[in-house]
C-alpha cells in the first residue's frame, strides 16, 4: 500500500491496519516454511507495509492527533541469565610441605611383571 493512501487514515485505522499485516505476514512465513507458497516476495512487502504504517502512525502521534498508541509489540521471552563462572584460586603450597613430603615417601619397589612369581632361593 502507499504512503499517501495510509495517511488518508485515521490513527484507529492505521493500528488496524498494522495488526492486520503483522497477522498475515506470521501465516504467510508458516506457509513458505511448509512448502505450500512459493512466492516469498509477499513477507518482504508485508513488512514493508508494515513498517509504513508504523512510521505514519508515529508521525500522527508525534504531530498530537488524538487516538489510541501505536500497537504494542509482542514481548520477547526473557533470557535466563547465566551464572557467572566462579574461577578457583589458586593456593601455592609452602616449599618445606612439598620437601618433607617428598622425604617422607617410602621408595617404592618396582612390581613383579605378571606370570611370573618372585622367587626366594633356587634350588639346584
Amino acid at each position: 500500500m502507499d504512503a499517501t493512501e495510509l495517511k488518508n487514515f485515521s490513527v484507529d485505522e492505521l493500528n488496524g491496519r498494522v495488526l492486520q499485516w503483522r497477522e498475515e505476514l506470521f501465516r504467510s512465513k508458516f506457509k513458505t516454511q511448509s512448502a505450500e507458497k512459493k512466492d516469498t516476495s509477499v513477507l518482504r512487502k508485508l513488512r514493508r507495509d508494515i513498517a509504513r504504517g508504523l512510521t505514519i502512525l508515529n508521525q500522527k502521534l508525534a504531530a498530537g492527533e488524538v487516538g489510541t498508541k501505536a500497537p504494542a509489540k509482542e514481548p520477547k521471552e526473557a533470557k535466563v541469565a547465566k551464572a557467572p563462572k566462579v574461577k578457583a584460586a589458586k593456593v601455592a603450597a609452602p616449599e618445606e610441605t612439598s620437601e618433607k613430603v617428598l622425604e617422607d615417601k617410602p621408595a617404592t619397589e618396582k612390581p613383579a611383571k605378571k606370570g611370573k612369581k618372585p622367587q626366594e632361593g633356587k634350588k639346584k
